[in-house]
C-alpha cells in the first residue's frame, strides 16, 4: 500500500471498524482474509461472541507487520 493511499484511508476512517465486514471493506480484502487476520493476531475488542470492533490504526499496523515479516522470510530464504 502506498503512503498516499494509507494516509487517505486513515484520514477518512471511522473510529472503529465493526466486524469482519468492516475490516474487509476498509482494507480492500475478502471477508475470509479479515477472519484469518483476526485469528492470526489482529488486535480486536470483543463486545460479545459475535461483535468485534477494531481500530483502523490496528489494521494498518497489522498489515505493515505482516508485510515486513513476509519480506524478512523471503530474505532469509534467499540468503
Amino acid at each position: 500500500m502506498t503512503i498516499a493511499k494509507q494516509e487517505r484511508l486513515t484520514d477518512t476512517a471511522p473510529a472503529w471498524l465493526k466486524g469482519c465486514a468492516g475490516i474487509a471493506n476498509y482494507a480492500g480484502v475478502s471477508h475470509r482474509t479479515a477472519q484469518s487476520w483476526l485469528s492470526g493476531g489482529l488486535k480486536a475488542r470483543r463486545l460479545s461472541a459475535r461483535l468485534v470492533l477494531v481500530k483502523p490504526q490496528d489494521v494498518d499496523s497489522f498489515i505493515e507487520r505482516q508485510a515486513s515479516e513476509r519480506a524478512s522470510r523471503r530474505g532469509e530464504v534467499e540468503a
